[in-house]
């Protein structure tokens, strides 16, 4: 579904002339056709959705697509092992979501940092951002993303056993 998902939003954002009229629904298919591409692996996709975002929609007129592009940005880099920027990147994101009291995207962007840290082995940083993310999740009632966040709990967990168990 998420295939069929990303060729009709896909169509969508390359219609950015009627987009342009509805930033609403320009964010969303923006947003959802990015998710879509990063759920079946095309890469390929994200990238030509992070180039068509930054050609059709100036950061000024549209600030959360930037946010966004910058978020997806980092996904990517992290995907593709380009780790410099990464936090960063993140960062400046959060930055923005922060500066348009969004806290969903907040959250959502801390978990993501958070997951790439833990991947990268530094949970320790990571803790503070997955249990900010948690916070709010909570406060915003939103289950499914605990539920990723337990899962990059146990993880972590996991990992801290198995590095213990392992010769020295």
């Amino acid at each position: 579904r998420e295939r069929e998902a990303l060729d009709i939003l896909a169509n969508r954002v390359r219609r950015a002339e009627d987009l342009w009229e509805y930033s609403e629904v320009a964010r969303w298919a923006f947003v959802e056709c990015v998710e879509a591409a990063f759920a079946v692996g095309d890469l390929q996709a994200v990238r030509q959705q992070l180039a068509a975002a930054v050609q059709g929609f100036p950061p000024t007129a549209f600030p959360l697509i930037q946010a966004h592009t910058l978020r997806f940005r980092a996904r990517l880099d992290a995907h593709e092992g380009q780790h410099a920027e990464v936090a960063r990147t993140f960062l400046a994101a959060i930055a923005m979501f922060e500066q348009r009291q969004m806290p969903f995207w907040v959250a959502v962007t801390r978990l993501e940092l958070g997951e790439w840290m833990t991947q990268r082995g530094r949970r320790e940083e990571a803790e503070g951002l997955l249990g900010q993310a948690r916070t709010a999740f909570v406060h915003l009632g939103a289950a499914p993303w605990i539920e990723r966040l337990d899962a990059v709990a146990q993880d972590t967990v996991a990992t801290s056993v198995d590095q213990r168990a392992l010769p020295a």
